[in-house]
């Protein structure tokens, strides 16, 4: 009796751990089990809704326009995919006279779970081509998104071809989505972060584009109509690190539970024809939990993050073409790319963790702010010899420090000082905040004089690092304006 006991328990344990472990793997559709009536060439093949949703196509379809171009909320995918030629969305033709609507059926290789912890608590996403109209006019692959203005009146303005989604455990017996959600339909699909330093997509220490994630719907507090006239860059924001499509939450429908997990579940996803169009099938990421800045320090390269409540130490342009922020309780502080902030506003922040000049930084694919917060973050006060070189890692926080002035750089204005302690911290002068582009945040304050040698000074300024020239790095502070010196 013990050991059957024993059996059953270990079985329900292995088929928990099967449904928790597809959330590591399973992320696409990976076999189509049926088709009918699909659009004309290269719209016609099932296969193409397999895998993840396009990235790259080979043009936006304005005239003159350059390839590559990617998918976007406001130019859909269509037409052949970037670099290879492969065939990317496919069309389910509407019911017309005699013949009935198209359709594709698609399987998971393990079952999709109603799972609470999802994002929002959705379960899968079906990509389209569905997009937001751009005012009228042509969208180009390296248009500026700050530039690009959403009109869409009373919700319908864009293009939308809302197709009927059923779901099923075993193919047989199928539950539909009466009234809607439907696909094709809201929200677009949208691949890639937008840099609103660089006015570009936003880019990692690797060169490449940063992803936005198809495993997390969108917000969805937000109706097509809370786009009119928002930019596109706006958009990407308000998509909060989702890469669009429609979502789907299981607990909606009648389906049987799984006696073992207690969970609604399915393995199949069936789209009737209305003449729209399927990009892709997508299972639905664990939301991820806000986290401190410490604890997304030790993640790895390319890792998802949301941060607690931070504040902006040092504005945009401050420092760099970045910004720092750090939490209010001043227990870690970190380098913002792609985001333009104003000093002492708090925020949420998400992106993904990158390394940059032996710096942990994070890329920016959102940032929410936190309302009737505008209070500042005071200085950690620190011998030179705590800065980067015993306890706590102190990169990204903001410090304050003293020392002798040691020698001075006069070409690029920094100096290096030393309390006492044999250390030696380069401190780096603040950046003009108003030169003309590409050079805010680049050159020198116009109105900072460095300290002469020997002089005493203190100094308060985002804790960082510097390249010694020599393959490695030194401790260095960056001073945020001229009133960081005395």
């Amino acid at each position: 009796m013990k050991q059957s006991l024993m059996r059953v328990l270990l079985l329900a344990m292995v088929a928990l751990i099967c449904a928790v472990g597809a959330q590591a793997t399973d992320w696409w559709a990976s076999e189509v089990i049926g088709s009918s009536r699909l659009g004309n060439s290269p719209y016609d093949d099932p296969l193409a809704t397999l895998g993840k949703p396009t990235v790259w196509m080979n043009n936006s379809g304005a005239p003159g326009d350059p390839d590559p171009c990617p998918v976007m909320m406001v130019c859909p995918a269509w037409n052949v995919g970037w670099p290879n030629g492969e065939k990317l969305i496919t069309t389910i033709k509407a019911a017309s006279g005699s013949m009935p609507a198209g359709y594709i059926t698609v399987k998971f290789n393990t079952p999709i779970y109603d799972d609470p912890n999802n994002w929002y608590g959705k379960d899968f996403i079906i990509f389209g081509n569905s997009f937001f109209a751009a005012g009228g006019s042509y969208v180009y692959s390296n248009s500026n998104m700050e530039d690009v203005i959403m009109s869409v009146y009373e919700g319908a303005g864009g293009w939308w071809e809302p197709m009927p989604v059923s779901v099923s455990q075993d193919g047989v017996t199928w539950y539909p989505y009466t009234n809607g959600p439907y696909a094709d339909d809201y929200a677009p699909t949208h691949a890639l972060a937008w840099d609103w330093v660089e006015n570009r997509w936003l880019k990692n220490s690797a060169g490449a584009e940063v992803e936005l994630d198809f495993t997390r719907p969108v917000y969805p507090g937000y109706s097509k109509a809370d786009y009119n006239q928002k930019s596109v860059a706006a958009g990407i924001d308000m998509y909060c690190g989702s890469g669009g499509g429609t979502a789907f939450d299981l607990n909606e429908l009648p389906l049987p539970v799984d006696p073992v997990t207690g969970r609604k579940w399915i393995q199949y996803i069936r789209v009737d024809g209305a003449m729209g169009e399927v990009d892709a099938f997508a299972r639905v990421s664990h939301k991820i939990d806000e986290m401190s800045i410490g604890a997304a320090k030790k993640l790895p390269d390319g890792t998802r993050v949301v941060l607690k409540e931070c504040v902006v130490s040092a504005a945009t342009y401050e420092v760099g073409r970045y910004c720092y922020v750090e939490h209010p309780d001043r227990s870690g502080g970190i380098k913002v790319l792609g985001r333009v902030l104003e000093r002492n506003k708090h925020f949420i922040i998400y992106g993904d963790m990158d390394t940059i000049a032996g710096e942990r930084v994070i890329q920016a694919t959102a940032a929410t702010q936190v309302e009737d917060r505008n209070d500042p973050v005071t200085a950690l006060g620190m011998p030179n010899r705590s800065i980067q070189g015993y306890g706590l890692n102190t990169t990204g926080l903001l410090i304050r420090t003293w020392g002798k002035v040691l020698s001075v750089n006069q070409g690029d204005k920094s100096f290096v000082i030393d309390d006492g302690s044999a250390v030696g911290i380069k401190v780096v002068p603040p950046r003009d905040t108003q030169a003309a582009e590409p050079n805010n945040g680049v050159v020198v304050h116009p109105d900072f004089i460095p300290p002469s040698q020997n002089q005493f000074v203190v100094v308060t300024g985002i804790s960082s690092l510097e390249a010694d020239g020599q393959g490695g790095f030194v401790p260095a502070v960056r001073l945020r304006d001229t009133n960081d010196i005395q």
